[in-house]
């Protein structure tokens, strides 16, 4: 239970940083503040004693900020060896001085030496833009960087860079109203990659889920992508269906704090192991009800996937229209996925055989509504060329290869 707990508070934690990054980035007004409020979230959040942002136009030091650490002097530029040292660098790396040139670390000594025995420096890149670097020190409790630390640095990171160099672009605009269409094709581009930022998050979290157990490998994607099908032919709302999507990639985050040795394990479980898999949606819900989404009801959705229809599920027992609808329709996608994935203690179903098991249940673990709409979306899959193969694409090639459409004709009048 303690691992438990502190594993839902640290990833809890790093979701709440990329939020606060995120909101709190785009609402200063100033590029400066905006600098120095991404260099407080980003120590925040790997826990940081010293660290500085130093923002580049060209050649040129535009804003630079420190914190717990005093720059002697004044920074104006970078040398030339030194923008293209690190200006090849893409992602985080641990900076070693007897393994730099000489003149590189002549100019980076008086920003790396103050900041202790380990210094981590990460390239702010907007696309093939070098808009500076941030130099993070030793961290308060000791420890070294790990791969999750530096991936967290490398999300907000791109954060950080696509809102600097924005904020950069729109001053030249104003000063030079020059190239005028070609700068705001460009900010168009980076607004979406702040936006993309965030969703490439949520999967490196999902990814990072499903390799606890290999048999499992992309579940949470498959889950989405067949969730999202079902939710535009049951015709809900876009916003609704970027909801469904979303929780459908996050519903087992809750994994996160269940041992590897239980998930992976060939044989039957304890009954204790049992219990501790069947708390994974309230892990889930206390994870992800701390982070402000922007769509509603994704914390419920991952919550009440394994109700039963019938009101024979878990965690709330919630029964029929109780059960919200997002939950309703991910717990199909996250079963049907079950059924067709090989497991080390078993081959998975055809997919003649989990549409019989679905159509079976439909009505008792399944809403017979959302039954009807997932086979319609296998039928019009399969009949139609043109259509979007979000669910077949899912499938293993083995498990789509036997099916004809015909079969789904046969039960579309069973399912409820």
């Amino acid at each position: 239970m303690e691992r438990e707990r502190i594993d839902v508070k640290r990833e809890r934690f790093r979701l709440q940083a990329v939020e606060d990054l995120t909101r709190g980035v785009t609402r200063e007004r100033e590029l400066e503040d905006s600098v120095r409020y991404a260099l407080h979230a980003i120590m925040g959040a790997l826990g940081v004693k010293r660290g500085i942002i130093i923002v580049l136009n060209g050649p040129q030091v535009e804003v630079h900020c420190s914190r717990g650490v005093t720059l002697e002097g004044e920074i104006e530029a970078f040398p030339e060896e030194v923008l293209s040292f690190l200006g090849r660098r893409e992602v985080p790396f641990i900076y070693e001085s007897e393994n730099t040139p000489p003149e590189v670390k002549r100019a980076l000594e008086p920003l790396t030496e103050p900041l202790g025995r380990e210094v981590l420096l990460s390239p702010l890149r907007a696309g093939r833009v070098f808009a500076g670097v941030v130099l993070l020190g030793d961290k308060v409790d000791g420890n070294g960087y790990s791969r999750k630390d530096r991936e967290l640095v490398a999300v907000m990171s791109r954060f950080i860079a696509a809102e600097v160099n924005s904020r950069l672009s729109i001053e030249e605009l104003t000063r030079l109203n020059a190239a005028l269409s070609q700068k705001i094709e460009e900010n168009v581009r980076l607004i979406t990659s702040l936006q993309s930022v965030y969703f490439q998050t949520i999967m490196a979290l999902a990814t990072a889920i499903d390799a606890k157990d290999p048999y499992t490998r992309g579940h949470s994607e498959r889950v989405a992508k067949i969730s999202r099908a079902i939710a535009r032919s049951l015709d809900l709302s876009p916003e609704e269906i970027r909801a469904v999507y979303m929780a459908g990639i996050l519903h087992d985050i809750g994994k996160i704090s269940t041992g590897k040795e239980i998930l992976s394990k060939r044989g039957a479980l304890t009954d204790d192991e049992r219990e501790t898999v069947r708390r994974h949606p309230e892990v889930s819900y206390r994870i992800l009800s701390k982070v402000k989404f922007p769509h509603r009801g994704i914390p419920e959705f991952a919550l009440h996937h394994h109700e039963w229809f019938d009101g024979s599920g878990y965690p709330s027992g919630l029964k029929g229209e109780e059960i919200p609808i997002g939950a309703r329709i991910i717990s199909l996608a996250d079963a049907f996925d079950a059924m067709i994935t090989d497991r080390p203690y078993r081959r998975g179903k055809t997919l003649t055989e989990a549409i019989k098991e679905i159509v079976r249940y439909s009505g008792t673990q399944f809403d017979p509504a959302v039954v009807k709409a997932f086979l319609r979306v296998l039928r019009e899959e399969f009949s139609s060329p043109e259509k979007r193969k979000e669910v077949i694409s899912a499938v293993p090639r083995r498990v789509a290869s036997e099916f004809s459409p015909h079969i789904i004709t046969e039960y579309l009048g069973e399912a409820g």
